[in-house]
């Protein structure tokens, strides 16, 4: 089977700074950093007043000429 596309994936991890510093050197760029809370995030996660912090990461284009 060939991957031919990867649109989205999420990684829990303990230490937001250190995951994000290994995928900025495996050669991500950050496209931005968010925190959710709420009822709804309680839900999802299934705890209450559940706070969670999030960065986004794409792979940078590498253009040219």
């Amino acid at each position: 089977m060939k991957i031919k596309k990867l649109d989205h994936v999420g990684v829990i991890v303990n230490d937001l700074s250190a995951a994000k510093e290994f995928f900025l050197d495996f050669g991500l760029a950050v496209k931005g950093e968010w925190e959710l809370e709420g009822e709804l995030m309680g839900y999802a996660v299934g705890l209450n007043d559940a706070k969670v912090s999030c960065v986004g990461l794409v792979r940078q284009t590498v253009r040219h000429g």
